[in-house]
């Protein structure tokens, strides 16, 4: 009963903390430009989300984005009287649902009240999870799908059943989800063997893709401007996103912005870097090329330390109750390392894609600490105190990124 009580206090809080994010970024006009907010395609994901008759065309990448959820936000287009609204509350509800579950996650691992809930808030109050459920876009729904596969591994290990239906998700929101998605069931149907295992595993990936491909047939037929992600003319346009380093120095620069995406910018926001293009009517923002030893607020440096003392802490407690053992533990460090693989050859702005591993990137954390709580009273205190700093602090800091993100802007086109 307290976890439900708990759970529904969580969506509550964070669903009225992006509607409030999403307002004040949407009553600035900036969600009708793409590319504007780290290369984002709000303005097409919005039409994408609320309009039957829009061209679907990037259906062949977020394969049943469309068909899952545009029904929906048609919907409360005409409910709300906005399109802006409707999207606004489709990507804040799925944002703060993926709290709710990272909070179940948490505490399924073991992780005390306090630290559960605190682990829950720093992955609502992260850069990530804070911008992309606050704008119109995709990526939000592949962080709550990743999350409720993580959820399902540990409470449905091995489940056919549960884990398709959230796999067909997952996937309709990105192609490339099917990796981690089938890593994460691979980490709960090990329990039962490790070749038991890879043969369900193998099974969940089969029948998602059956699933997913007769879902696009039919998604064509209702919307005809979608596009089927199974055709080869599908890949053409993204291979331009493709980075292959010609030379030593660019294959270390793009190593060193990707780990700093990885370990802290998709967590704690860094003074980002805006530019005007030629040809734009609003500058665009980024964090591709801000580095740790950029100007930043007291916020940012004490989180930041923080962070560091928390990764510690993690280390400590991995290898003291030796979890790197765990199938689990073990399936999310490759989920994260796939996602390291493919964006280090894919990908122009990498905060565009930083919810695909803040979750994982916390759970792996919160995984470490769970291990340090087990050496004593003394050392759980400690947790406990430690994540409810560092998920203040983050919030301070990214909550005031945001609001010079906002002020960024001048008024434009849209009112919430």
């Amino acid at each position: 009963m307290k976890g439900r009580i708990a759970g529904a206090a969580l969506f509550l809080l964070f669903l009225a903390l992006y509607l409030a994010t999403g307002r004040a970024l949407g009553k600035t006009g900036v969600f009708a430009h793409d590319d504007a907010l780290f290369q984002s395609d709000t303005s097409r994901a919005t039409r994408d989300l609320t309009e039957p008759g829009a061209d679907h065309y990037r259906t062949k990448v977020h394969p049943l984005f469309v068909i899952l959820l545009n029904p929906l936000g048609t919907l409360l287009w005409k409910i709300t009287g906005s399109q802006i609204r409707a999207a606004a509350l489709l990507v804040a509800a799925a944002g703060a649902l993926c709290v709710v579950m990272a909070h179940a996650f948490f505490r399924a691992i073991g992780h005390g009240a306090v630290a559960a809930l605190a682990l829950a808030v720093l992955l609502g109050v992260s850069a990530s999870h804070l911008v992309f459920a606050s704008i119109p876009d995709t990526f939000i729904f592949t962080a709550l799908s990743l999350t409720v596969c993580a959820w399902l591994a540990l409470r449905r290990p091995g489940s056919l059943a549960a884990t398709v239906p959230a796999g067909v998700f997952s996937m309709g929101m990105a192609t490339t989800n099917l990796a981690p998605a089938s890593l994460l069931f691979l980490g709960g149907a090990r329990r039962d063997g490790f070749w038991k295992g890879v043969r369900k595993t193998a099974a969940l990936v089969l029948l998602v893709l059956a699933v997913a491909a007769a879902l696009s047939l039919f998604q064509k037929k209702v919307y005809p401007s979608s596009n089927l992600f199974f055709a080869r003319e599908s890949f053409q346009e993204d291979a331009g996103y493709v980075f292959i380093p010609r030379v030593a120095k660019r294959a270390i620069v793009r190593g060193e912005v990707l780990f700093r995406h990885l370990a802290v910018f998709g967590i704690l926001a860094p003074e980002p870097l805006t530019r005007t293009p030629v040809g734009s009517p609003v500058p665009w923002v980024t964090f591709h090329k801000a580095t740790l030893s950029g100007f930043c607020g007291w916020s940012f440096a004490a989180a930041l330390v923080l962070l560091l003392a928390a990764w510690a802490l993690a280390a400590f407690g991995i290898f003291r109750a030796r979890l790197h053992r765990e199938p689990l533990f073990q399936s999310l460090l490759l989920g994260i390392a796939f996602l390291a693989a493919l964006h280090y050859f894919y990908g122009d702005d990498l905060f565009l894609y930083s919810c695909s591993w803040v979750f994982l990137v916390i759970a792996v954390l919160s995984w470490g600490l769970r291990g340090a709580c087990e050496a004593g009273p003394r050392w759980s205190w400690g947790v406990n105190g430690l994540l409810v700093l560092l998920a203040v602090l983050v919030a301070t800091n990214n909550l005031a990124f945001l609001r010079s993100l906002a002020d960024l802007y001048d008024p434009v086109l849209f009112l919430l």
